[in-house]
């Protein structure tokens, strides 16, 4: 029988306990031992490497200096202007509210004065004592006084009064302007087609917009496809409220290749295009 003491191994060999004690120190000084050895022959790991800035690169050299200074930048001469320029100008009292050019170089314009009247003015004709309109174009229309041509923009009332443009030097600026006058060029078809416009219209209005109702059809208006009742109010992109316009119609059909009637059919506006040839 065995003692608290006292242990026995597998075999059945009996130690004390100061001897099992001892045997433990030995088999653990044994195993640190193995362990060092191991430690001591394993390769090492290579130490990090601590990353450095690249040296600055050297400055560049100066550049050397230029055998010939470049010169400052010289302003444009003003000089003055070129024989044959066209520049714009102006008319006192004069704008120019719409211009009918034709293929075959004539045409007319349509001008307010300052009084508020209106004239339709034929290419070759003076617009004032020693001013003759010599050009007419979709935007704009030329003049010339003496030796000085210029031209006009295309300018509402308004925006003319706004804008009316550098002066010009005219001979005859301080006469007055003359009354309205049917252009010389007006045929007897002219005269003919614009009786018949006159009897086809009368005056009328539908709310705030004023012109001109259709009671007939003559061929042009048949054309355009106008029906009896339309208001005109507005042709070529101008106003159609008022006798100058009304007697200026015939001639505008007579000189334009398209004719752009605006109406009010129905409470609604409306615009009707024709080519009267």
């Amino acid at each position: 029988m065995l003692t608290p003491s006292a242990a026995s191994d597998p075999i059945g060999v009996v130690r004390p306990a100061s001897a099992n004690r001892r045997l433990g120190i030995i088999l653990a000084v044994g195993t640190l031992a193995v362990i060092g050895a191991y430690a001591a022959t394993s390769p090492s790991e290579p130490a990090a490497t601590v990353a450095t800035a690249p040296p600055p690169l050297p400055a560049p050299p100066p550049m050397p200096a230029l055998a010939t200074p470049v010169p400052p930048p010289q302003p444009l001469p003003v000089g003055p202007v070129a024989p044959g320029a066209i520049l714009r100008g102006s008319i006192p009292g004069l704008s120019v509210n719409a211009t009918f050019a034709t293929r075959a170089g004539g045409g007319s314009i349509l001008v307010t004065r300052g009084d508020g009247t209106r004239a339709l003015i034929a290419n070759g004709t003076d617009v004032v004592p020693g001013t003759r309109l010599t050009g007419v174009a979709a935007d704009r229309a030329t003049f010339t006084t003496g030796a000085t041509r210029f031209w006009m923009p295309l300018q509402s009332e308004a925006a003319a009064k706004a804008d009316p443009g550098p002066a010009t030097v005219m001979t005859a600026a301080a006469a007055p302007l003359p009354p309205p006058t049917v252009p010389a060029a007006a045929s007897a078809s002219e005269m003919r087609d614009s009786v018949a416009y006159q009897a086809a219209l009368t005056p009328g209005a539908d709310g705030v917009y004023r012109g001109y109702t259709v009671r007939a059809l003559p061929p042009l208006f048949a054309k355009a496809g106008l029906k009896p009742g339309d208001i005109i109010t507005g042709i070529n992109g101008r106003a159609f409220d008022g006798p100058t316009e009304m007697a200026m119609l015939a001639h505008e059909a007579a000189i334009s290749s398209t004719v752009v009637f605006r109406i009010r059919r129905g409470g609604q506006t409306q615009e009707l295009q024709v080519q009267p040839r």
